[in-house]
């Protein structure tokens, strides 16, 4: 009895160490978020990177 009762807290002892591992990783993993809303690593320009400014010109044939 006490060798199943030694291996069942083995196993629990297992377990925690486990969920505790796994906490730790998912909370490096994911960053938190709090009150105010996630932005996007660098503003976005209201134009695209497909603008007429930065287009190449079509030639004309003769």
């Amino acid at each position: 009895m006490d060798l199943k009762l030694k291996q069942l807290n083995d196993s629990q002892h297992f377990q925690d160490i486990k969920k505790d591992m796994t906490n730790k990783v998912m909370s490096l993993a994911i960053p938190v978020i709090g009150v105010e809303p996630i932005l996007p690593q660098r503003e976005l320009d209201f134009e695209s990177s497909a603008s007429a400014n930065s287009a190449t010109p079509a030639y004309q044939q003769k």
